[in-house]
């Protein structure tokens, strides 16, 4: 019981925590002749665990009890007569008998000289682990008892039972083990000596503890001293003070003379002299230097206070990090103050700052909505000035162009009216001047009758309108500002919905509240513009926005109109589903009884400003579908325009100003009139800037690219006037610009120039092809007939003389003879092109040359109905030989398009003065991006072998060389070139007008 006794007392515990809660007492656990039960022991061995803190620790205090003195004195003269294997063999016999009556053991010699033990509990009583491993130590440590080393012990535990293969040190003979304690009685004497040797040892180390004790206390008092100054000195956070208190601290305790401080006032900076007080005659006693994290933070200089004892802790050293510690927070106190004060009036300065800029904005927009509300309502007098004659001008019987004039202006000064009300509004709304004026009214008569001027053009644009109203649903409201509210709505919606889609207008009752919703099929509403949708001028970017024109302004206005009656406007447009406006409305007074008389109704919503709602809505029929455009003229007749501008109104008015002068093709937007220009090469291009979808720039550098459309002018149309935009369209290929509004004289003007640069152009690419072909035609002449000559001369009586011939050879002579005179008729074609012009001018029947030309191609017809149709002579100036060649080209090329079975038509007529020569053929047509080039040199549609390309850019040689004009028209079933020669100089359309109006 000693061992649990004596670990409870060397870890502090009180004996008592031992046998708490065990039928034990203390005294009874001290009494070694006392016996106790095995549960209660089990009790003691797992406390005894829990106070040693494991079970190897357990271990190790079981093993230093075999060296005990109590143990080592009682087994002095067993050492005498045992061995460690006896000390074995009798803990195996005490065990179960004479200690633990309840364990069993075995004991077993084995043959490498190790002993094998076991213990083990028997069924019926607890399993105790610690003992085991009490034991473990017990056996290892055993060999202490005879003056021997430690055991090495194996232990293998198991439930309830322990096996130790142990391995005992080397046993003495018992003469050995005699002699060992003879020596250690005839030391006796020795040991006395050797006792008393110690003992003033001892005595010398005790004088030594003693000073070092003393030396302890004084450190102890220094160090209770330096915490008790380091407290003092660290509650300063003034720096001034903290000074202070330093020279004071030095001088009092440390008996100093003087004191002189130097800092540093910010990190990193020079020292600056400091507080200092006292004597201080020549150089200081002692320097301290102060450092705060690596950098240095000052120096303390003293007087009168000499250095510390060696050996001894000098109380200066001691407090010198405490001083560096107390002076640098109060350092970093001032300069943090310092910094706050800066910071504070930085503040301050910025709050004036932004005080007298909010000053300045409150007054700039109160100025902003003084001037929108002014300039609103004086653009409202004359725009009532302006559409009040206009609407009488409308509704008059005009000329078809005029007319659409008119109705252009009409509409376009109702979208201004449109604008300048909804700035109005928002002025107003800005300076809090709309009052609303509620009286009771009716939320179904008031949706009926915004939605009914609608119907009769939705109609027509195949709309289908859904009304699901209730038969009443009273409320109170301002009816007038509720009217506007449903207009936009209802406008927008009636913009956005698609030809064939459907509006519906819905309206219900939701608890007390009273809602309406405007929904429409058409496009929905990107996620990321819903959030800004009410805000003012923000624009969602639907594909439509910029086709119908927009500002942003009118659900700005609704959200402020909805918003005075105490309700709520949302948007919603989940993806595919159109777009939804609900409006939750208050009830107001209506809730508390039955409407009284018939509902208020708006009083400001005339006739003219209804239109401003249906001309931002469209209410106007679809306007058909673009007719296909007119045959295409080559030559210098009718120049091709496409215009692309996705306002309908202002592509009709460009198409009105052009379309006496050009064959005018149209788009709506730049992906449209990327596809129009390429299936009909245009002469010129006119477009917007602006556009959904592939804008002004995109669609210019697209047909630049394209080398089938690069050489084309292109003119931008554009309301951004800044010089950016400008260079930004001249980098995009941009030939020209021109900034809205504009005058159509000028807009003319500047196409007509672009038109005589493309000619000029093309004039001078024909030349340079024309004289190189001189160039090479000069050459073939020579070195080309004359060779021909010879072969068809000798082909010719081959085929004569030889009638005997097998028909192979009389085939290959034929063929071989077809290809000589068409390489002779190419030759003629290459010398008549280069002579062209050098024959002689002369007054000639320009019918008969016709009737020459006929009967030297009848031979070709083949099927094909030839017809003439001539009044009579027609006198023309010019070369017949050249003019005769023309007829040849035009009626053989004809031939050629209307076979197998078609009809060509030659006729001679005036016009103007001029002599007009017609060839027209029933055949397939041209295609349209092939029309535009069909007179360029060496090009040709043929088959290779069937054509030159020659033939046509002949023709228009020497019809220019005639001073004439060659046109030509052509779609599927009818192809018609039209030559004019003049009977004077021709006199050529210019394309300006000063007096058109400006757009």
């Amino acid at each position: 019981m000693w061992l649990f006794l004596e670990s409870a007392r060397q870890r502090g515990r009180p004996l008592e925590d031992l046998v708490a809660g065990l039928p034990l007492t203390v005294d009874q656990l001290s009494n070694p002749s006392n016996r106790i039960d095995w549960d209660p022991f089990c009790v003691l061995c797992e406390r005894l665990e829990a106070i040693c803190g494991g079970p190897r620790e357990l271990e190790e205090m079981s093993a230093a009890y075999s060296a005990s003195p109590d143990v080592l004195a009682a087994s002095r003269f067993v050492g005498l007569v045992a061995s460690a294997r006896t000390l074995y063999w009798a803990s195996h016999r005490w065990f179960g008998h004479a200690i633990f009556t309840v364990v069993r053991s075995t004991f077993e010699d084995l043959p490498d000289g190790r002993i094998r033990m076991s213990l083990e509990i028997p069924e019926g009583y607890r399993d105790c682990p610690q003992f085991f491993r009490i034991n473990a130590g017990v056996f290892r440590a055993n060999p202490r008892a005879i003056g021997q080393h430690d055991a090495v012990v194996d232990v293998q535990l198991f439930p309830r039972r322990a096996v130790y293969e142990i391995q005992p040190p080397p046993s003495l003979t018992l003469w050995a083990r005699l002699v060992r304690r003879l020596r250690a009685f005839a030391g006796s004497p020795l040991a006395l000596e050797e006792l008393s040797t110690q003992q003033r040892q001892l005595k010398a180390q005790f004088d030594e503890l003693s000073v070092a004790h003393e030396r302890i206390g004084e450190q102890r008092g220094q160090l209770e001293l330096v915490n008790e100054l380091a407290r003092e000195l660290t509650a300063y956070t003034q720096l001034d003070q903290l000074e202070a208190a330093v020279a004071s601290v030095l001088t009092t305790r440390l008996r100093a003379t003087g004191v002189a401080l130097a800092l540093a006032p910010t990190p990193g900076a020079a020292l600056e002299p400091g507080h200092a007080s006292g004597l201080r005659q020549g150089p200081p006693n002692r320097t301290q230097v102060l450092t705060s994290q690596g950098d240095r933070l000052g120096t303390i200089e003293v007087w009168g206070v000499p250095p510390a004892p060696q050996g001894r802790s000098d109380l200066l050293d001691d407090l010198t990090p405490w001083l560096a510690i107390a002076l640098d927070t109060a350092r970093s106190f001032k300069l943090l103050n310092q910094a706050k004060a800066g910071l504070e009036q930085q503040v301050a300065e910025r709050t004036e700052q932004l005080r007298a800029s909010l000053a300045k904005v409150t007054e700039a927009n109160e100025r902003q909505a003084r001037f929108f509300a002014n300039a609103s309502h004086e653009l409202r007098t004359p725009l009532t000035l302006m559409l009040s004659p206009l609407e009488a001008l409308a509704a008059q019987p005009l000329p078809e162009r005029q007319k659409a004039d008119v109705d252009t202006a009409l509409t376009s000064g109702y979208r201004l009216l449109k604008l300048v009300n909804d700035v109005l509004d928002l002025s107003k709304l800005e300076a809090g001047k709309i009052t609303l004026e509620p009286a009771p009214t009716d939320l179904t008569v008031l949706l009926t009758r915004v939605v009914r001027p609608w119907m009769a053009a939705l109609e027509l644009r195949r709309v289908t309108v859904k009304l699901e109203l209730p038969p009443a649903l009273p409320l109170v409201a301002d009816a007038e500002r509720l009217e506007q509210v449903a207009l936009n709505l209802v406008s927008n919606a009636v913009r956005y919905t698609p030809d064939g889609g459907t509006l519906r207008v819905r309206a219900w009752l939701d608890g007390e509240r009273r809602c309406f919703s405007v929904w429409n099929s058409g496009e929905g509403i990107e996620p990321e513009a819903l959030a800004t949708l009410f805000e003012r001028f923000t624009q969602g970017t639907r594909t439509k926005a910029r086709r119908f024109g927009s500002t942003g302004l009118g659900l700005a206005v609704v959200k402020e109109l909805v918003e005075l009656h105490q309700g709520t406007v949302r948007a919603e447009s989940p993806p595919g589903e159109g777009v939804t406006f609900t409006v939750t409305l208050p009830p107001g007074a209506a809730s508390a009884g039955p409407s009284t008389g018939t509902p208020a109704t708006s009083t400001g919503a005339g006739a003219l400003e209804l239109k401003q709602y249906q001309v931002a809505g469209e209410l106007t029929a679809p306007a058909p579908e673009q007719a296909a455009p007119a045959p295409a003229t080559g030559g210098a007749a009718r120049p091709v325009l496409l215009v692309v501008e996705d306002n309908p109104e202002l592509r009709a008015f460009i198409v009105r100003s052009f379309e006496t002068d050009c064959t005018v093709l149209q788009a709506a937007h730049g992906e449209e009139g990327l596809a129009v220009a390429r299936a009909r090469v245009p002469d010129v291009v006119l477009s917007d800037l602006m556009m959904p979808g592939l804008d002004g720039f995109g669609l210019c550098k697209a047909l630049k690219a394209d080398p089938l459309t690069a050489g084309i002018p292109f003119l931008l149309l554009t309301a951004r006037a800044d010089l950016q935009t400008r260079v930004s369209g001249f980098e995009h290929g941009a030939d020209d610009f021109l900034m809205k509004p504009f005058h159509v004289a000028e807009l003319r003007a500047r196409v007509a120039a672009q038109l005589r640069l493309r000619a000029l152009a093309t004039e001078l690419a024909q030349r340079d092809k024309l004289a190189s072909l001189g160039t090479l035609v000069a050459g073939v002449a020579h070195e080309l007939r004359n060779p021909l000559n010879a072969i068809i001369n000798a082909l010719e009586p081959m085929n004569a003389l030889w009638p005997e011939a097998p028909e192979d050879a009389r085939s290959l002579v034929a063929l071989a003879l077809e290809r000589g005179r068409r390489m002779e008729q190419i030759s003629a074609q290459l010398l008549q092109q280069a002579r062209a012009g050098e024959g002689v001018h002369a007054a000639f029947d320009v019918v008969e040359n016709l009737r020459s030309a006929l009967a030297m191609l009848a031979h070709k017809a083949q099927g094909v109905r030839l017809a003439m149709r001539a009044d009579g002579p027609v006198t023309v100036f010019g070369d017949p030989g050249a003019l005769h060649q023309v007829w040849v080209n035009l009626i053989d090329n004809a031939l050629l398009a209307a076979q197998p079975s078609g009809e060509v038509t030659v006729s001679v007529g005036a016009d103007a003065g001029a002599t007009v020569v017609t060839v027209a053929d029933t055949g397939a047509g041209i295609p349209p991006h092939v029309l535009p080039r069909i007179f360029d040199p060496f090009f040709t549609t043929r088959d290779v072998g069937s054509g030159t390309g020659l033939g046509l850019a002949i023709v228009r040689r020497i019809i220019d060389d005639h001073s004439g004009r060659i046109e030509v028209e052509s779609r599927p079933g009818a192809t018609v070139f039209r030559v004019r020669l003049p009977g004077a100089p021709p006199i050529r359309p210019t394309m300006t007008d000063e007096r058109a109006p400006a757009l």
